[in-house]
């Protein structure tokens, strides 16, 4: 049984729930979902990308979602490999397809010997190509972010392994092969963050650890090559993390982080510098709990929003920052189905916002998305807004000159991609019943005996190809059997996971993981 949990709120103006209100959705059951990113649709819609687990032991899978303008799911996609597999960001080229980067340790020698994995689909949700990127050290590796490229590529940053890991740069062009790679020549460094610039540039923004207590915000300006312009560390009296980055006035940054001697207190911050990399201002959110910045979306009016989390001020919930020159408004917004994240956020058609992110309550992790009216004001039924104090005080600014050096190698992967099957829609208030999402899996694999045997399920009469693959992707045996013998005994004995493939002409393709100890 697979389930999979999403809630959706679309939130227009002047309307409310109470009545029939076809704008506001809930999805849930029992598994943990997350959504990482999203990017606007030509439509007006959203495409999402993030997780969930596959109900099958601890194993996650990557999610895609699309939506159309009325919050109405127009279809879902789960990408099955025999390991990890997790969206992390996503752009959207100016031909509708989308490029999405994250993880995945299908293709490693362990469940967790990760790699960087980029790929591209089509509204449709089918894939076009895919590519893992995987250091010469190994995993595990992990692409963070990723930007588009005048040629139609794309660059890709986040962290490969190397020692202690390092910042990796890759860039790969519109059919997803891979044109140069680099790591950054200094370990304990990441890239979380990477934007392109309107003079053709990209921008970067990262953590690099000096001693395991202490670490700085990490920021690098790179011209149209990748090449770096100019390096840039934001030094506070703690441990700190750059997690967002936005181009602002005259070709300069906003980059959103967080500072704090970890775990709580953490304050967000939010940081400006020009085009060469001078310290303009800097400022702070500064409450009990934790507060950190996820992302900053232009608003396209001279004013920028910056998301992030907040457990400083009542339950927890989401910071939404308005930003021009300095600081205009810092508000929180919560939600009644448990501490709600905005992990990224979209402009809509009319000029509010589509935001993406997780709720939790009581233990559970759900997917959430929500629409916010141009003067960013939800639903009353679903949120709430309190203003929160917000209170200077910069960083400090300083020059670094790291060296990059050449890295990975490319490998393809080609996932199993699932189709799955209905949403069943609801109003999102503090009564929000759980609305299944399912889609029926019978299991091949009969237990009890040695070696592996199938059955089919009842009804199947016609034969079939059947594999068995390890979690590298290495093919361990296959073979063809009748559908009128109700156990077949495919011989194999091996332990681990793996995983069972099952193709015929009379019925769509069957995955399946199990372990055998």
């Amino acid at each position: 049984m697979r389930q999979l949990n999403i809630l959706v709120c679309v939130l227009l103006v002047h309307q409310a729930c109470g009545q029939y209100y076809p704008n506001c959705s809930a999805f849930g059951t029992e598994n943990t979902t997350v959504l990482s990113d999203l990017v606007s649709t030509p439509d007006d819609g959203v495409l999402c990308v993030g997780w969930t687990h596959s109900g099958i032991g601890t194993l996650n899978d990557l999610l895609l979602v699309r939506l159309d303008a009325e919050g109405d799911t127009l279809w879902t996609r789960v990408f099955i490999g025999p390991g990890h597999d997790q969206g992390i960001a996503m752009i959207l080229r100016n031909d509708s397809t989308a490029i999405v980067c994250g993880r995945t340790s299908s293709v490693g020698i362990g469940l967790f010997d990760f790699d960087m994995w980029v790929f591209a689909v089509d509204l449709d949700g089918a894939l076009l190509w895919s590519t893992v990127v995987r250091s010469a050290e190994g995993g595990p590796d992990e692409a963070l972010a990723l930007a588009p490229t005048a040629d139609g590529g794309c660059l890709v940053t986040g962290e490969i392994y190397g020692n202690q890991g390092r910042l990796a740069l890759v860039k790969l062009d519109m059919q997803g092969d891979v044109e140069w790679s680099h790591g950054l020549n200094a370990n304990l460094t990441r890239g979380n963050a990477l934007i392109a610039l309107s003079d053709g540039g990209f921008a970067v923004a990262g953590t690099r650890t000096v001693v395991p207590t202490a670490s700085n915000q990490l920021v690098l300006r790179l011209d149209a090559d990748g090449a770096p312009l100019w390096q840039r560390v934001l030094v506070g009296p703690y441990g700190d993390q750059a997690t967002c980055v936005a181009e602002h006035a005259d070709l300069g940054l906003l980059v959103g982080g967080s500072t704090g001697p970890g775990g709580e207190p953490m304050d967000l911050t939010l940081t400006a510098l020009d085009q060469t990399g001078t310290l303009l201002w800097g400022t702070r959110v500064v409450g009990a709990g934790a507060d950190h910045a996820a992302r900053i979306e232009p608003r396209g009016n001279g004013t920028w929003s910056v998301s992030g989390f907040s457990s400083s001020f009542g339950t927890g919930g989401t910071l939404l920052l308005e930003v021009a020159d300095v600081v205009q408004s810092t508000r929180l917004y919560t939600t009644p189905v448990g501490e709600g994240l905005f992990r990224s956020m979209a402009v809509a058609a009319d000029g509010g916002l589509w935001g993406c992110g997780n709720t939790t309550e009581a233990g559970l992790t759900q997917g959430w998305v929500i629409r916010l009216d141009p003067q960013l004001e939800p639903c009353p039924a679903c949120a709430s807004w309190e203003l929160v104090s917000s209170t200077g005080g910069p960083l400090t600014i300083a020059d670094v000159n790291y060296a990059f050096i050449p890295m990975g190698t490319d490998t393809t992967f080609i996932p199993t991609v699932g189709s799955l099957g209905w949403w069943e829609q609801g109003c999102l208030t503090t009564q929000v019943s759980a609305s299944p999402f399912e889609e029926q899996v019978v299991s091949w694999i009969a237990p009890g005996h040695n070696a592996l045997h199938i059955t089919p399920p009842k009804g199947w009469a016609g034969s079939y190809t059947w594999s068995i693959v390890e979690v590298a992707g290495r093919e361990l045996a296959a073979g063809q059997a009748s559908g009128g013998v109700q156990l077949f005994d495919t011989g194999f004995q091996g332990r681990g996971v793996h995983l069972l493939l099952i193709q015929s002409v009379h019925g769509p393709r069957h995955v399946e993981r199990f372990f055998r100890p």
